[in-house]
């Protein structure tokens, strides 16, 4: 199976062997292809984990939260990760915004 950075270097060259060939058509086709491949190859760099924060009490009624995505635990001084504003995981990076909590 081919990776994403194989498929655009495919894409391109049998661009230009199909263009000299004259199938304008199909070569513009694999062109298309290729930019949509490195559309993708953006975006995928850019995404971020999404998760929430799951709320643990322990037996001596300490309260600590875990990230839904890497499970690092994480307690606070004062209040919730939500009153702390912590959108994000420090860990991994996750966002929390949409999540909510379990």
């Amino acid at each position: 199976m081919m990776e994403l950075d194989e498929a655009i270097c495919h894409c391109e060259a049998e661009a230009k062997i199909l263009e000299s060939a004259g199938c304008i058509e199909c070569a513009g086709d694999h062109i298309q292809l290729a930019i949509w491949l490195k559309e993708l190859r953006e975006r995928r760099k850019n995404e971020r984990p999404q998760g929430k924060w799951i709320e643990y009490q322990e037996a001596n009624l300490d309260t600590y939260y875990e990230c839904s995505n890497c499970r690092e635990p994480w307690t606070t001084i004062e209040g919730t990760p939500w009153q702390n504003m912590m959108n994000f995981c420090p860990n991994c990076g996750a966002d929390m915004q949409k999540g909510g909590a379990e």
